[in-house]
C-alpha cells in the first residue's frame, strides 16, 4: 500500500508538472507575441513620422514639375517626360499604400474594440505580404459589406498569420493558388484560408497549435503563429479548424460570434 501510495503521488505530481509546463509556455508564447507586436507598432508609427513627410513633399512637388516640362517641343521626348512623372506618382501611391497597410494592421491610434471590415482587413495585409504572394494567385470571395466586433489587431494578426503560412506552404515549382473567402451563416461569421500546398502530415496535425511546434527550418518561424490565432480566436467567443490532405494542401476556417452577439461581450 505504501508503494502504491508513493506511486500514485508521483503519477499525480508528474500530471501537475505536465499542466504547469504547458501554461509556462502559454505564457511565454503570449509575452513573445505582445513583444512583437509592440515592436512592429513602434516600427511602423517610425516609419510614418520619417518617411510620410519628405514621401509627401516630392509628392506635391510632382503637378507644378509636370506644368513646367509641357510643350518642350519635341513630341517623343514630351511622352518620355510624362511616362516618367507617372511613374513617380504610381511608386509614391503605392508607398503610401504600405505605410496605411502597416498602420493599420498594427491597429495605431484604434480602438481596442471595434467593427473589423474582413474585406478591407485582408486587403491590408494582402499589401504587405505582396512579396510573398508575388507567384500566388490570390482568389477573394469576401463581401465588402461583411465584418465583426473585436480587438482589430488581434484579427489582423490571426488573417496575417493564416495567409503568410498557407503561402509557405506552396513550393516554389507548383502553381500556387490561395482562396480567401468569408461568410455568414447559422449565426456566426466565418473566415477561411484555403491552400494548394504540400498539406500538413497526419503525424502534424494533432501538434499545430502546440506552443513553439514548427516544421520550419530554423530561423523561418519559432512556432507560436498558430497557437496565437487559437488563444486570440477562443478569447473572441470563436474556434479555428482545419482540413488538410498529403499533396492536396490545406484549408483553416474561422468562426466567430456575430457582431451584435460579440459586442454584449465586449
Amino acid at each position: 500500500m505504501k508503494t502504491y501510495s508513493q506511486r500514485y503521488e508521483l503519477k499525480r505530481l508528474s500530471e501537475d508538472l505536465a499542466v504547469a509546463n504547458f501554461e509556462l509556455k502559454n505564457a511565454q508564447a503570449l509575452v513573445v507575441q505582445k513583444s512583437k507586436l509592440e515592436g512592429l507598432g513602434t516600427l511602423a508609427a517610425g516609419i510614418a513620422h520619417e518617411i510620410n513627410n519628405p514621401l509627401n513633399h516630392v509628392y506635391a512637388l510632382i503637378k507644378p514639375l509636370k506644368s513646367l516640362t509641357r510643350n518642350v517641343g519635341e513630341e517623343k521626348k514630351q511622352k518620355k517626360i510624362d511616362t516618367a512623372l507617372f511613374a513617380m506618382k504610381d511608386c509614391l501611391e503605392m508607398t503610401f499604400a504600405i505605410i496605411h497597410s502597416l498602420k493599420s494592421f498594427t491597429g495605431l491610434n484604434q480602438a481596442e474594440v471595434k467593427e473589423i471590415n474582413f474585406y478591407q482587413s485582408i486587403k491590408h495585409i494582402l499589401i504587405i505580404l505582396k512579396s510573398k504572394t508575388r507567384n500566388i494567385k490570390i482568389n477573394l470571395d469576401i463581401p465588402e459589406h461583411l465584418s465583426v466586433i473585436g480587438n482589430h489587431v488581434s484579427i489582423n494578426q490571426v488573417m496575417m498569420n493564416l495567409v503568410s503560412n498557407a503561402c509557405d506552404a506552396i513550393p516554389e515549382d507548383r502553381i500556387g493558388r490561395i482562396d480567401i473567402a468569408a461568410f455568414e451563416t447559422n449565426g456566426r461569421v466565418y473566415f477561411q484560408v484555403k491552400d494548394n500546398g504540400t498539406g500538413i502530415s497526419k503525424d502534424h496535425q494533432e501538434k499545430i497549435f502546440d506552443p513553439f511546434f514548427t516544421t520550419k527550418e530554423v530561423g523561418h518561424g519559432m512556432g507560436l503563429g498558430l497557437h496565437i490565432c487559437q488563444i486570440e480566436i477562443n478569447r473572441l467567443g470563436g474556434n479555428i479548424s482545419f482540413t488538410s490532405a498529403k499533396d492536396e494542401g490545406t484549408k483553416f476556417v474561422i468562426a466567430l460570434p456575430k457582431m451584435n452577439e460579440l459586442r454584449k461581450s465586449a
